[in-house]
């Protein structure tokens, strides 16, 4: 099982409010790198919220001797040569550390770099845009020279890793994808991206390497202790900040037409946060509970999913036997090999998982092998 970490300016206590942020600086950054590698995860996900994600990728490696880096990337912004070149020297560089993680985006974010396509066609350009970038990789040496086609290394890349929930989306991960994956939903909407993705690959006569879930975290020897640090998110938030947090989302999703008071959720329990924010209260724990340790949450960038699409928001809560078993669930039920899990602060919750859940799956591993 490859446990990846997140790393983003989105630190802090309570990042999700601005007055909650910390600073991600360069002796905050070293710290939280070095705390996921010593921690045991395989890798960080550089997330585009560290401004220019590249180059915060490259002092996370500098930081570290040993954590592979996905670095979130747009298709598009650069120029596929040239990132092949600036791969090439991140590799020779690191001992070939780096992998990529395919971001497609929001309209509205691509629009502000200059990228007006529509969903479906951004999709299509963004395979065009990896499969030219993959040729240059392959076909230039180090210095940018073009290599004859019989010198270039055959399976030298760039591992790339990514989501896609969308038919386009499913499309794109089958054809560019060596690593694909989907937040963590119910097992039948998680378990139908997968055969979707799976299934676009197979077309194209392809295999994912690696098959993984993205969730939030938050774990302690104590059942209790978990769930009250992870409501104590929601209690710093307060239900004004999050029913105003809720209003935006469903005023941007339904581009005005609804309102907090007039949305109507997909389903109950969603309905329940609805209501509670409403009556101007909290959601309860027992109104969050999803399933087994899963528990509705927010993260810095995606708020309370009443829409019922996942949304990066939800969270593994309980102790280290809690967690391990619903994991090992889902690595039989959807057969994952990749974990990409988040918690505030960074550094402090990073370091409970290595203490408390990384060694289950390492043994989870060997009882595997074995």
């Amino acid at each position: 099982m490859k446990t990846i970490w997140y790393v983003s300016r989105a630190d802090g206590r309570m990042p999700w409010n601005p007055q909650g942020q910390e600073p991600l600086d360069r002796t905050r950054l070293d710290g939280l790198a070095r705390e996921v590698e010593q921690a045991g995860f395989y890798g960080a996900l550089i997330a585009t919220w560290s401004s220019d994600a590249l180059i915060t990728s490259a002092f996370v490696a500098a930081a570290t001797t040993r954590l592979r880096v996905l670095t979130a990337l747009y298709a598009n912004l650069i120029p596929p040569k040239l990132l092949a070149e600036q791969a090439r020297a991140y590799n020779a560089l690191t001992d070939g550390r780096l992998l990529f993680n395919l971001v497609n985006g929001r309209d509205d974010v691509l629009r502000s770099y200059g990228l007006d396509l529509s969903h479906d066609d951004r999709y299509a350009a963004a395979e065009r845009y990896w499969k030219d970038f993959r040729q240059h990789y392959r076909a230039d040496d180090f210095f940018g020279r073009a290599l004859e086609a019989g010198d270039a290394v055959p399976g030298e890349d760039v591992p790339l890793w990514g989501a896609g929930d969308s038919a386009a989306g499913s499309a794109h991960a089958g054809a560019v994808l060596d690593g694909f994956l989907t937040m963590l939903r119910d097992s039948e909407r998680t378990r139908d991206n997968l055969a979707r993705a799976h299934a676009a690959a197979s077309r194209h006569g392809r295999i994912f390497a690696e098959s993984g879930i993205m969730a939030g975290i938050a774990i302690r020897r104590r059942r209790e202790e978990a769930l009250a640090h992870f409501y104590g998110m929601f209690e710093d938030l307060g239900p004004d900040v999050l029913a105003e947090q809720s209003q935006k989302a469903i005023t941007r999703r339904t581009q005005g037409r609804a309102s907090l008071r007039t949305f109507v959720a997909p389903d109950a329990k969603r309905q329940s946060w609805v209501d509670a924010l409403n009556a101007g209260r909290l959601p309860t724990p027992a109104e969050l509970h999803l399933y087994g340790s899963q528990y509705a949450g927010f993260a810095a960038w995606a708020p309370l999913d009443i829409f019922g699409d996942g949304a990066a928001a939800v969270y593994f809560v309980g102790d280290p036997d809690d967690i391990a078993n619903d994991i090992k669930g889902m690595r039989a039920e959807l057969g994952i090999s990749a974990l990409v899990l988040t918690g505030w602060p960074l550094r402090e919750e990073a370091a409970h998982v290595g203490a408390l859940l990384l060694p289950r799956l390492d043994a989870m591993d060997k009882k595997i092998d074995a």
